[in-house]
């Protein structure tokens, strides 16, 4: 299922680091499957390693998600993403160390959408 969020609704899903939507970005914490809405996304791994799995657009509602890619980034790598490449997660699959991860979009935008791994539309 997709579920259109609000920046300022979306704490659940999106935390605010710093906002500058005025001066042409914004900065997030994230952790859901998410579109880009047609921002192009920078990641940087600052700590620890993240899994980012990479999906391909649903075509139809209902459809459950396809993995196009999954790639482990450590300490310092950094991934590109947007749109036309579909959608992505980035997850810490260790239960034991921690992960920060930083999402620089350009531009910026006010609403995104989190979607469901097995009931997507």
């Amino acid at each position: 299922m997709k579920h259109p969020y609000s920046m300022d609704f979306c704490f659940f899903f999106l935390l605010k680091i710093y906002d500058a939507r005025k001066e042409g970005y914004f900065i997030l914490i994230i952790c859901s499957i998410h579109d880009h809405t047609d921002a192009h996304c920078f990641v940087k791994i600052l700590d620890g390693a993240l899994v980012e799995t990479k999906y391909e657009w649903p075509k139809a509602e209902g459809e459950q998600l396809h993995v196009k890619e999954r790639t482990v980034y450590d300490t310092n790598g950094v991934s590109y993403m947007s749109d036309t490449l579909g959608l992505h997660r980035m997850e810490n699959c260790s239960h034991f160390d921690g992960a920060v991860s930083l999402h620089l979009y350009i531009p910026p935008y006010t609403t995104c959408n989190a979607f469901d791994e097995y009931f997507c539309t």
